[in-house]
């Protein structure tokens, strides 16, 4: 009995994952945390003169006290170091219950820019903006303020722009839902609406980024189908930035990924030659946080 399940375990493993997508495919990258641990979550990708930059926090086995935004420079994509004359993190931890989460990278004007969540659970949550010319002297300022006891959670702030500024966040309730807001002069934030989905989700959204494309903006979804320990990713597309077509099926599930990931979380990217070059963020059944990296060709199929 116990050899005909295993049996059964495997042969269904082999034809619900394409075994040649898996570990051979995936780069787990060596990220250089300033706590030491490697362990990092929330990858956002910036890309300028052929120079890769990497917002992200150290969470070793899930610490939130290290999640402190910090950043790091690549050339290539894969071999990512620090930038001279910046000491990470950019922002130092909190004191007391509050702990910082969530960079998003981007440029407005001559200015890089970083927002982050300074959340305190039950109590309030920040959006802070960080803004640097030289990638090294940053200034540090408070966009909007969420009275919790009042008003849901927000998490994974993301940034995109067509005509507008955009600014996008997962609204955390009894069903999770993807919102937004325009950015107006000096960051001053329009009222929320909820972007509109091409059909109904069969799964909860949880952590987004959006990437713009050569036609469509990409939306890149760690998403809830079971419970909160599994999480796929999935993809979306729009042109608007206001309605979304959802694809059918996840772009990457976390048991085909590899043998040992359970959680696809927050993950951003860029898009070259044809390609989506994705840095994903996952969490392994030991509770090791990882950033890997994988290319993604013929993205559009997900969409058939």
């Amino acid at each position: 009995m116990t050899r005909l399940l295993i049996f059964i375990t495997i042969f269904s493993f082999l034809f619900s994952c394409d075994i040649f997508e898996r570990v051979e495919t995936l780069e787990i990258l060596d990220i250089k945390t300033y706590d030491g641990s490697g362990q990092a979550v929330h990858p956002d990708i910036f890309t300028e003169d052929n120079k890769i930059y990497l917002a992200f926090t150290p969470f070793k086995y899930s610490d939130n006290k290290l999640e402190n935004p910090s950043l790091l420079i690549s050339s290539n994509g894969e071999d990512f170091h620090g930038i001279e004359g910046l000491s990470n993190p950019i922002v130092p931890p909190l004191s007391g219950k509050g702990y910082n989460n969530d960079p998003d990278i981007f440029k407005k004007g001559d200015k890089y820019c970083i927002i982050y969540n300074e959340t305190y659970i039950g109590n309030y949550q920040l959006l802070n903006l960080l803004e640097s010319k030289d990638l090294v002297n940053w200034s540090k300022s408070t966009i909007d303020t969420i009275n919790l006891k009042l008003e849901n959670i927000k998490v994974s702030p993301a940034f995109a722009k067509n005509d507008s500024l955009f600014l996008f966040e997962v609204e955390a309730s009894e069903k999770n839902r993807v919102v937004y807001r325009n950015i107006k002069n000096s960051f001053s934030l329009s009222p929320y609406s909820e972007a509109i989905f091409n059909r109904d989700l069969d799964f909860e959204p949880w952590h987004i980024d959006v990437i713009e494309g050569s036609s469509y903006h990409y939306m890149i979804i760690s998403g809830i189908s079971i419970d909160f320990n599994y999480q796929d990713l999935y993809i979306a597309r729009s042109e608007d930035l206001k309605h979304w077509e959802i694809a059918s099926n996840p772009i990457l599930e976390a048991n085909c990924l590899m043998d040992n990931s359970r959680k696809l979380y927050r993950s951003s990217g860029y898009f070259e030659k044809g390609s989506l070059h994705l840095y994903i963020s996952l969490e392994t059944y030991d509770n090791e946080w990882l950033i890997a990296y994988k290319e993604i060709k013929d993205y559009d199929n997900f969409f058939k």
